[in-house]
């Protein structure tokens, strides 16, 4: 590992600790080093809270003549922070070194030209690939306004997700329950369908974890039937929005900025999503069972005549959990 991927390494340890708590920004830590030492650092905390840049520089008594490295291309606009560009120069760094350009138009290569133009050397693409894995949701999100949206379902062997009378508690073991909580936690927020919330009654939230709650959505037609079922656990506060279609669902996500979206419905919601071409990747837990074709498929029926006219996805990994397993996949 060269000297500049040790650095930028650092920053991604201290992005990381954004998760949960920065969306729609992206998870950005910040590194100073002068003589080879590191002498501040700092991570953006929190939406609406200081860049990952101003935080590391204002631990920093002096950052004259050191190197920032950074995960992400500092920003150069005022929105609800400052630009990190200003705080950049003001605070005198000779050399900013970042693995990604930010593709949010307001930023995209005009930071580089700001730094270069104010006699800081620039060096990016460091480390790029893990850079972009890190903040995979946000990229998504600046380029297509659309929300990066992931379908999660816990299934039997022979890919069932619950018994013909609802029954699906529990498919998988805890162990492979706590890594979903794990998984919201990078989530603006979670959609699930009528059948969902009334059978299962499911609580959509981090179980204890640090982080900002996760958005319940509700997809339905008919929002009307839980008028009087407001003492379901969805409905504990007012975190939680219906939708009646994908289309309101689209505009919904656009309007309110939310970037990512973690789908954990039933076989209707799974298959509307399928049909939409919206879904980026997939978590599909199996448990160790088989219950047999008499029960819930995960997906129902597609209208596809054909193999040829398959819904495709790369394997991207597979974890075992001892009491069932991950199969990761992720969109073509």
């Amino acid at each position: 590992m060269s000297e500049l991927e040790k650095y930028l390494d650092r920053t991604f340890e201290l992005a990381i600790k954004g998760k949960g708590f920065v969306s729609p920004n992206p998870m950005v830590g910040a590194v100073i080093v002068r003589d080879g030492q590191i002498i501040s650092e700092g991570w953006h905390k929190e939406f609406g809270g200081p860049h990952a840049e101003v935080d590391a520089l204002s631990r920093c008594k002096d950052a004259r003549g050191a190197t920032l490295y950074v995960n992400l291309a500092p920003c150069c606009h005022v929105g609800k922070t400052g630009a990190c560009t200003d705080a950049i120069i003001s605070a005198g760094i000779k050399k900013v070194v970042y693995s990604n350009s930010d593709p949010n138009p307001l930023v995209a290569d005009k930071s580089k030209q700001i730094l270069e133009d104010n006699g800081i050397e620039v060096t990016s693409g460091i480390l790029e690939n893990r850079g972009f894995e890190l903040n995979r949701k946000y990229f998504h999100w600046i380029k297509t306004n659309q929300p990066y949206v992931t379908i999660k379902a816990a299934l039997t062997l022979d890919g069932k997700i619950a018994t013909s009378s609802y029954q699906s508690k529990w498919i998988t073991g805890p162990s492979s329950r706590g890594f979903v909580h794990q998984l919201r936690k990078g989530y603006d927020a979670i959609l699930v369908g009528a059948n969902t919330v009334l059978y299962d009654d499911p609580n959509l939230g981090l179980h204890g974890l640090s982080g900002r709650e996760p958005l319940r959505i509700i997809l339905t037609s008919n929002k009307d039937k839980f008028h009087d079922l407001k003492d379901l656990t969805v409905f504990r506060d007012s975190n939680y929005v219906f939708v009646d279609s994908i289309q309101h669902f689209e505009e919904y996500c656009s309007n309110n900025a939310i970037s990512s979206v973690f789908v954990e419905g039933g076989s209707g919601v799974i298959t509307s999503f399928i049909k939409s071409g919206l879904v980026n990747d997939l978590y599909m837990f199996y448990g160790p069972k088989i219950i047999g074709s008499e029960h819930i498929s995960v997906v129902s029926e597609l209208g596809l005549p054909r193999l040829d006219d398959a819904y495709n996805f790369n394997i991207e990994s597979v974890v075992n959990f001892g009491d069932s397993f991950m199969v990761k996949l992720s969109s073509k």
